[in-house]
């Protein structure tokens, strides 16, 4: 279902979006998202979240109800990412990397010892927190959106900007990894 929103929000499946970072699909450990630039991330997560509100809404059932619901999702965040392009006269999807885009200048605290990690390491480092750790983050922030640096939840928010801001505010030099976290029933996802 993942492949199906990516492809009907970037017009592009998984695979050749890693193609064009220039990633080795082979390789499943170099995540896709953790390479994404802040518009891609954006966009991919508009594409999820409108494919569990879909999906939720129309009580989708089984595979072919889901997939529906995901090539649905991912028109509502392929639409506007095209409006975007339009007025930007950019592309979105792009070979820029993350990692690479932050480079070595920007720094996180990761501990009172001032200890420095690469932005990259911990949003990927995070972004394995969060899967691991969903089940338990339903009990406190199911339908919320959730602002994490360093495996910590600095933020959350019943929107994406609002997680955003909120943290921005207590850490304006720190990009936090935003995602949201899903009633229980959506995670059939």
């Amino acid at each position: 279902l993942t492949n199906e929103i990516s492809k009907a929000t970037f017009g592009v499946s998984i695979k050749n979006h890693k193609e064009i970072k220039g990633l080795d699909p082979k390789f499943k450990n170099q995540n896709l998202r953790d390479h994404m630039t802040d518009l891609e991330l954006i966009f991919t997560m508009l594409g999820e979240a409108s494919t569990t509100e879909i999906a939720r809404n129309r009580d989708a059932q089984g595979f072919p109800e889901n997939q529906l619901a995901a090539r649905e999702g991912g028109e509502v965040a392929g639409i506007a990412r095209q409006d975007l392009e339009k007025k930007t006269c950019k592309k979105v999807i792009s070979k820029d990397n993350y990692p690479e885009i932050t480079g070595n200048a920007e720094k996180l605290l990761t501990n009172s010892k001032t200890k420095k990690m690469e932005t990259g390491e911990i949003l990927k480092k995070d972004s394995e927190w969060l899967s691991e750790n969903m089940a338990k983050l339903q009990e406190s922030y199911e339908g919320k959106w959730i602002a994490i640096v360093n495996k910590k939840i600095i933020a959350f928010g019943k929107n994406f900007g609002e997680a955003f801001d909120l943290a921005k505010k207590k850490f304006p030099n720190i990009n936090p990894l935003i995602d949201y976290v899903p009633k229980k029933e959506a995670l059939i996802l």
